[in-house]
């Protein structure tokens, strides 16, 4: 018990070393890096921050979600709409996109919670499909087709070097808050609900509003995602609710896995930097990502979190060899 107490301790401090090292990388990487690969950067920062959203409905309560791009969309719709089309300045624009993200996720939650397993998913699924579909139909207020353009960014933080920074605060905001709420009494919740949800009935606890508590903190952070996306792309397109970027967020989560709470977000990151360098490069570059996570789930089940381990674990058996 002792000795396993003794590695369990062992692994947290490792993980808390790979924090301070990516913090660091993350600070000076500007300064070595060209523009374009900045905003590559910026870009796997959102995706992971909306993967660590997706990660806390599915990890910590055992749900999963395939229509939760529709948050990272009602954000930046939000935004957009309200900046763009009715002139609002980017402060209130934000506070109201938090309030419109909490109201989804209260009512998405709402309805689609009344099932679970594969029911749940397909209703998550069948949401972001009417967002979709009414973000391309209701074009006097989203633009339909053509999106919105133009959105503003924060005046201080205009330029690509400056708004990495701006990302890299509101990441590290955002998934400390995350973080926090996994790990509070709440959090505690959300995986006794997991983990049996007959036996947390039995103990008090109110598994219906536990799920929906977590549905909207997964909801508000992917939010999050959406509002940086709009405000560094400063365009933004029905597409953002579509399926298939809903998709995406479940690929990052696996791939950096899930159970790690920063395991998303790298996932984010590694998943963006391969999705942009094989676009560039190869034509049918979604069938090399297909073998790519194959490999992955093979080969690390729990996505690249399990690595140091494996690697690990592969030098102790070569040494006991």
């Amino acid at each position: 018990m002792m000795r396993r107490s003794a590695t369990v301790r062992i692994e947290l401090d490792v993980r808390w070393l790979y924090i301070a090292a990516l913090l660091a990388v993350a600070a000076i990487a500007p300064v070595f890096l060209p523009e374009y690969l900045v905003g590559q950067l910026i870009k796997g920062y959102i995706l992971g921050i909306a993967a660590v959203g997706l990660n806390i409905l599915y990890y910590y309560t055992g749900l999963v979600s395939f229509g939760h791009a529709m948050f990272m969309a009602t954000g930046a719709y939000t935004v957009g709409i309200l900046t763009v089309k009715a002139g609002w300045s980017l402060g209130p624009a934000v506070a109201a996109a938090f309030l419109t993200t909490l109201l989804a996720g209260l009512f998405v939650g709402y309805v689609s919670l009344r099932h679970i397993r594969i029911y749940f998913a397909l209703l998550t699924l069948a949401f972001g499909q009417l967002l979709y579909t009414f973000l391309v139909k209701f074009r006097e207020i989203t633009g339909g087709d053509d999106g919105i353009i133009g959105i503003p960014r924060p005046q201080a933080f205009d330029t690509v070097t400056s708004f990495y920074y701006f990302t890299l605060i509101v990441a590290a905001a955002t998934l400390y808050v995350a973080w926090r709420v996994v790990n509070s009494p709440l959090g505690l919740a959300f995986r006794a609900v997991r983990d049996n949800a007959e036996r947390a009935r039995l103990l008090g606890i109110n598994v219906e509003r536990v799920r929906l508590a977590s549905f909207v903190a997964s909801a508000m952070v992917t939010g999050v995602a959406g509002m940086l996306w709009a405000m560094y792309e400063r365009v933004i397109s029905p597409v953002m609710a579509y399926w298939t970027e809903s998709a995406q967020l479940v690929f990052a989560t696996l791939l950096g896995g899930p159970s790690w709470f920063l395991g998303p977000f790298i996932g984010g990151v590694v998943l963006n930097a391969i999705i942009s360098n094989l676009v560039l490069r190869i034509e049918y570059w979604l069938f090399i990502l297909g073998i790519v996570l194959v490999g992955l789930t093979l080969f690390l089940p729990d996505g690249l979190a399990s690595l140091p381990r494996v690697i690990r674990r592969s030098g102790v058996t070569k040494g006991g060899g």
